[in-house]
């Protein structure tokens, strides 16, 4: 549960590392926080630009991959606002077909993420 977490919070700085340089006005929040909302939802990353969310990304792990997730998610992209949904690579197949049961396999964009440690 806490490797979950940890791993959970390790994808979530690494994509604000790489977003915030495209996008100034990024909020966070980590496993267990809700300071920063959308709607009701307080996904994983909210980028705005002039005030106005343009995106909202969502890191799930193999724990969080979940059906009510996936009615998060269908909440959010009824919204109309962009969402991309982060899952382990070997998870995506899995992912796919939660979106396409819930309809929404054209409105999502789906990213992986693979963690690999080599010991020489």
């Amino acid at each position: 549960m806490e490797e979950e977490r940890l791993l959970h919070d390790l994808i979530v700085n690494t994509l604000r590392k790489r977003l915030s340089r495209e996008f100034p006005d990024l909020k966070v929040n980590l496993s267990g926080e809700r300071r920063h909302a959308f709607r009701e939802f307080y996904p994983d990353i909210i980028i705005s630009n002039h005030g106005m969310v343009v995106s909202v990304i969502e890191v799930e792990t193999p724990e969080t991959l979940t059906e009510e997730k996936a009615n998060e998610w269908k909440a959010i992209a009824e919204s109309g606002t962009r969402l991309s949904v982060v899952v382990p690579r070997e998870l995506k197949v899995k992912a796919t077909e939660m979106l396409w049961q819930k309809g929404l396999a054209g409105k999502v964009s789906i990213g992986t993420y693979d963690i690999n440690i080599n010991l020489t």
